[in-house]
């Protein structure tokens, strides 16, 4: 997988797409209250196969994250 992490204002946005950047839909996953995205691998990987971009936007500090504001 190709995995980005962009900042939108205060929150966190993962942008999960084929190594090779050819994707041609898009697909938002909403992560709940924070959970852990490892549960979702095989979801993942038929959506990456299927030449989708996911799409996954973090609100705060969540299990999920990789990056945790204290501040919260």
């Amino acid at each position: 997988w190709n995995v980005k992490v962009s900042y939108f204002r205060t929150n966190y946005v993962y942008e999960i797409g084929p190594k090779n950047n050819d994707f041609t839909k898009v697909v938002v996953l909403f992560n709940g209250l924070g959970g852990i995205l490892s549960n979702y691998d095989k979801l993942f990987d038929f959506f990456i196969k299927k030449k989708y971009k996911i799409i996954i936007p973090f609100y705060g500090p969540t299990q999920a994250c990789l990056n945790y504001n204290f501040d919260c």
